[in-house]
């Protein structure tokens, strides 16, 4: 039971780390939550990072380099290394540094149905925006942060605050009291184009 419960708390905290949770994990009668489906592509993309004094940063450098590659080649919303399929690292000596050789399918999240007339994704999405002087400001920053962020995973059809589910805005003083920060949390949606 415990390695369960531990097992829980670093998924949980995975998922607050990107800034992404699923729509309905704030039900607390809900013992489990769907996993959410991925769209995958056929082919497994390979890259290699730069040279570091650890593997640990060498095997980020060829994360970041692989997750280039696929948002120049498919798009921002393929090239999510948390959503690909079959991850796998080969290290390397060279120079007296690591070096990293990543592979992996990219894959995005798909979209379900919710509602007549939307098309919703699984997880609502967090941003913070930058501070302003103004709280309505604050607002639009931190709205322009969640519709950047939605882009990444979903592309631009879904980044329209005004169709997410869902919404909630909080908003707090800075230290000095003089500017406003808000987070903005929604679940993105879009028209269900009807045939």
């Amino acid at each position: 039971m415990i390695y369960k419960l531990t097992g829980m708390i670093a998924v949980a905290a995975m998922a607050l780390t990107i800034g992404i949770l699923p729509a309905n994990a704030q039900k607390a009668d809900d013992k489990k939550v769907a996993a959410p489906e991925r769209e995958c592509k056929d082919k497994v993309v390979s890259r290699t990072g730069g040279r570091a004094r650890t593997r640990l940063f060498a095997k980020k450098k060829a994360r970041d380099a692989w997750r280039q590659k696929v948002r120049r080649k498919l798009g921002r919303e393929w090239s999510a290394w948390l959503f690909s399929k079959n991850p796998s690292y080969s290290c390397f000596r060279e120079k007296g540094r690591n070096r990293c050789t990543v592979k992996a399918t990219p894959c995005k999240l798909k979209v379900v149905v919710s509602g007549p007339g939307k098309v919703c994704s699984f997880y609502k999405i967090s941003a913070t925006g930058k501070p302003a002087s103004l709280k309505a400001w604050a607002k639009h920053k931190a709205r322009k942060a969640w519709a950047e962020r939605v882009r990444g995973f979903y592309g631009p059809k879904m980044d329209t605050w005004l169709l997410s589910n869902s919404k909630e805005t909080t908003c707090k003083n800075t230290k000095d009291g003089k500017k406003y920060v808000c987070t903005v949390t929604s679940q993105p949606c879009r028209f269900k184009v009807l045939n």
